[in-house]
């Protein structure tokens, strides 16, 4: 059984599983989100979240840094293989990251229903709000992603997860309201909007919501925390802005995610100056400069919304083909292209040492706060 602990300098309390709360129908307004605006700190206490980072190991595939190219959907590799890809297949396919949600057991599941039970009654029984800015916002991230990749296990396989439909009231993934703290209840759009973008200043925070789909920010393989999660945003964020998906130039536009478009009335009201002045902040000294600065009007890219697995949005496995003496058989086609594409990023020296975290004591003020 998953268990959450609170850690603090006199106790350290096992947060048990509870039932879940679905709340359906409560009329809602903007000030019924004021019970998560965060207050002054008060209270010097952290999550070990990792449980969290376990299970995230186990499901979570990086796919690297974008090489601004879209992958040809039939492309005999340089491994030995012959890739036969589906036509659903994302030209995003090679960015951002993928779950594992084909090879979800109903154990491995209900596990993450436990952790997600933990983490609600955590929110219920202590007051959130009183921890460090920090704190908060890896709580926030983190419940957000628990809660959506159980749902999206929970109702696979789907190809479009943010088409599903949940609940008696059949409200769709971002929209439905999927769990209850301090008698309020919540979606996933919830969390992001109406908690972390109304309250938090730095749209930085964008990058740390995964949605279950390619299009979105990615997923890093280990838990956020109140000591990286400054680390973690700002890493997502270069690769979401750097990638094809976060922005793309053609000869009469500059093209940008729809994120930025739900995000804009937090953190780009004047726009697209405020837009460009985020995006020149993660681009510094990066070729991508120069085209970001063009005086082109900004449009949308189409957004992607194909699920994040291994198969492309494919619900049964096996439904692209994989030959390679190299590959035992049944191996996903999109780790083939990802094993090339890594030879492609070695060669052009673009491929960095693995991410690493470092574990500091907890500050109560404030360099590294995410405000």
């Amino acid at each position: 059984m998953l268990k959450t602990f609170i850690l603090s300098a006199t106790a350290c309390i096992a947060i048990t599983p509870f039932g879940s709360v679905y709340a359906q129908g409560l009329q809602q307004t903007p000030a019924t989100f004021n019970v998560f605006v965060p207050k002054a700190q008060t209270v010097e206490t952290r999550f070990d979240y990792s449980v969290w980072d376990g299970a995230l190991q186990d499901v979570v595939v990086q796919m690297g840094p974008s090489l601004r190219n879209f992958p040809r959907a039939n492309n005999p590799g340089s491994l030995g293989s012959r890739i036969v890809i589906s036509s659903r297949q994302s030209r995003y396919r090679l960015e951002g990251s993928r779950v594992t949600f084909h090879y979800m057991s109903d154990k491995y599941i209900s596990t993450l229903t436990e952790y997600k039970e933990d983490l609600l009654r955590l929110a219920n029984e202590h007051d959130i709000q009183s921890f460090s800015r920090n704190e908060q916002l890896a709580f926030w991230i983190n419940l957000h992603n628990v809660v959506l990749i159980e749902t999206i296990a929970k109702n696979h396989p789907t190809s479009n997860p943010s088409a599903l439909l949940i609940g008696a009231q059949q409200q769709p993934l971002h929209e439905a309201k999927l769990m209850t703290i301090k008698n309020v209840a919540l979606s996933l759009k919830d969390i992001r909007e109406n908690i972390v973008y109304k309250n938090w200043d730095d749209p930085i925070v964008i990058y740390g919501f995964f949605r279950g789909d390619i299009g979105g920010p990615g997923l890093m393989p280990f838990a956020v925390t109140a000591e990286n999660v400054k680390q973690v945003l700002s890493s997502n964020a270069f690769e979401y802005i750097s990638s094809l998906r976060g922005f793309q130039i053609t000869k009469k536009e500059r093209k940008v995610s729809q994120i930025y478009n739900e995000a804009r009335p937090y953190f780009f009201p004047n726009w697209p100056q405020d837009l460009e002045t985020h995006f020149k902040a993660y681009l510094q000294e990066h070729y991508l400069l120069e085209q970001i600065e063009q005086d082109k009007p900004i449009s949308f890219i189409e957004y992607d919304t194909i699920i994040a697995d291994l198969w492309g949005g494919n619900n049964s496995i096996g439904s692209a083909s994989v030959t390679n003496l190299l590959a035992p058989p049944g191996t996903p086609p999109i780790l083939i292209e990802r094993a090339r594409k890594i030879q492609q990023l070695k060669v052009k020296g673009l491929l960095k040492r693995k991410h690493s975290v470092t574990i500091e004591d907890i500050e109560t003020e404030d360099r590294s706060v995410v405000k």
